[in-house]
């Protein structure tokens, strides 16, 4: 299946990149497949090279596993990237997804899975015994590729899966800046931020005594505000973080608390990884996630953070972000996949939850978002959860109605979305009968006994997103834009200001353009949002909390005179 290359460079390249840093290069060793022709180059030698030293046009492939790495490094060293790329490691994760290893499924895991052996490391600092480490990993390939080769998927998707490692090489590259001056305030007070926090938010809940969240507290408040509360088997309250947040988006008045909690988590300690040039640079961890999807730390990465910590981000002066939606993706893929022609008028009403209300009468025809905000926000909590399999009891919680209620708007919800259930219904039963099911774009889940029905059910879906979104990084990334990471199913740019509009419309297309590709032609829609500097990244979800912290750390700042007011 490689015949179509001339030449097959197998390339392992060693660096030190400390938490949040671009990497420093130390050397490269790369190894023709066919020929075994080596190249060893020290840093020194690597420096004063403009582009790398074999053919990288497409007439050769390019292997590595984890390329991200390699890729980051001809970014430092200014090299063009090669045309065709095969990352063994996405390989192998495809060819493994849904199984669990023992050995993991880094280089050593997948040797390991074919039965191949890792050479010992070597210790000794001089070049030349780092440069025959190095070559360690260059020769494992050249044993990997043929053991990969029989079960290797069509290679022109195995190069498009190399192109959006490149993306992601690009991404953390340049990474989303920080304002590190007001991280450092917030870290350097942080006792005082969670007392004061406390103090402001559970003033309206009473569940906290002194730093400590109590159940007994927690419950007696749930009483009063006749909020039903997820059991545990023993009957005690579920207060686990799953939890916090499925009832937080039920109960908007759970969600200070929710929050609340989540900033005590992460302030206790400092994980958020910052380069020196104040750019939070993580690995992004690209199709980890059984759906292809990305799976950053939520800890390291600031988009994981509590969405208040989300106004950390902040453009550089003379600089704008921009964050690109699509919208309702999930569900526009679910109404095209399944031919569900109800399900894609819904979409194109421009408010599919209240469309899916006034079809069923729930809301008058000439009923409004705002006349009828609680049952329209019941209508699509459904449409949100009913898909994850959430039963009638649960979903009674999250819409704050009774079961008889949510099993009405389940039941109304697989009338005028028959088709899209019949379709869903084909997907967990092949599936199942089959032992595999393979996505869009050729990535297979494959089934165990431990695979839940509703994996596969929202799988092929969930993994369409993600190879949308992969594609949109690859357009735009390839056209100079600077995507600083893909947040789900949204892009974050950064671009100067004179050229902020135009980038905005360069990823909008390319987020157009592979929502075509994965819907047959049809247009979804991308939602726009700005933030010109000094204005920093927010989220409204977050933004009452940041709003308290704001009132906080302007007290502090007066008080210590450490920072300017007005830049918060």
């Amino acid at each position: 299946m490689l015949d179509q290359f001339t030449e097959i460079w197998l390339v392992d390249f060693e660096y030190s990149a400390p938490a949040g840093e671009r990497p420093t290069v130390a050397c490269m060793v790369a190894r023709e497949w066919r020929s075994g022709r080596l190249i060893r180059l020290w840093r020194d030698e690597l420096v004063k090279l403009r582009q790398a030293p074999f053919d990288t046009s497409a007439k050769s492939l390019f292997i590595a596993y984890n390329a991200q790495a390699e890729l980051s490094c001809f970014l430092v060293l200014g090299w063009p990237f090669p045309a065709r790329i095969l990352d063994l490691y996405v390989e192998f994760v495809r060819m493994t997804n849904g199984v669990r290893l023992r050995e993991g499924k880094g280089l050593v895991g997948a040797l390991s899975y074919f039965g191949l052996a890792m050479k010992p490391d070597h210790t000794e600092e001089e070049k030349q015994i780092v440069l025959d480490y190095c070559q360690t990993d260059s020769d494992a390939l050249a044993r990997l590729l043929p053991a990969m080769l029989p079960k290797l998927d069509d290679i022109r998707r195995c190069c498009w899966r190399g192109r959006y490692m490149a993306a992601v090489a690009r991404m953390t590259h340049w990474a989303a800046p920080i304002d590190v001056a007001l991280l450092n305030l917030i870290y350097a007070n942080k006792e005082e931020i969670q007392l004061r926090l406390i103090a402001e938010v559970d003033k309206n809940f009473g569940a906290y005594e002194g730093t400590t969240f109590k159940k007994q507290r927690w419950r007696k408040w749930l009483i009063e505000h006749d909020i039903p509360w997820p059991l545990l088997d023993s009957g005690e309250l579920a207060l686990d973080a799953d939890t916090f947040s499925d009832m937080s988006k039920a109960y908007e008045q759970v969600r200070p608390i929710h929050e609340l909690r989540k900033t005590l988590d992460q302030l206790h300690e400092v994980k958020l990884e910052i380069g020196s040039d104040g750019r939070n640079r993580t690995a992004y961890m690209p199709f980890r996630a059984k759906t292809m999807r990305n799976a950053p730390s939520s800890t390291k990465f600031v988009f994981g953070l509590p969405k208040w910590m989300r106004s950390l981000v902040r453009a550089r002066p003379g600089c704008g972000l921009a964050y690109l939606d699509w919208r309702a993706q999930e569900m526009i893929i679910a109404a095209v996949f399944s031919r569900d022609q109800a399900m894609l008028e819904a979409y194109l009403s421009g408010d599919p939850y209240l469309h899916f209300a006034k079809r069923v009468g729930a809301i008058p025809p000439d009923g409004t978002k705002e006349q009828y905000k609680k049952k329209r926000k019941q209508y699509k909590v459904v449409c949100l959860s009913i898909g994850y399999g959430t039963g009638a009891k649960t979903l009674s919680q999250k819409i704050d109605g009774t079961v008889l209620e949510a099993r009405t708007i389940m039941q109304q919800h697989h009338e005028v979305y028959s088709t899209f259930w019949n379709w869903s219904d084909r997907a967990v039963d092949h599936a199942f009968h089959d032992g595999v099911l393979t996505s869009v774009f050729g990535w297979p889940l494959r089934i165990t006994p431990e695979t839940k029905v509703n994996t596969a059910r929202n799988y092929l879906v969930q993994s369409a997103g993600a190879a949308m979104m992969q594609i949109a990084c690859c357009l735009a990334t390839e056209q100079g834009v600077r995507v600083l990471c893909p947040i789900h199913d949204a892009l974050c740019i950064e671009a100067p200001i004179p050229l902020l509009k135009k980038h905005i419309d360069i990823t909008r297309k390319a987020m157009i353009k592979a929502g075509m590709a994965i819907l047959r032609g049809f247009k979804i829609e991308i939602e726009v949002e700005e933030f010109i500097y000094p204005a920093r990244f927010e989220d409204k979800d977050g933004k009452d909390l940041w709003e308290i912290v704001k009132g906080i750390l302007n007290q502090i700042i007066t008080r210590d005179g450490l920072y300017d007011v007005k830049e918060l």
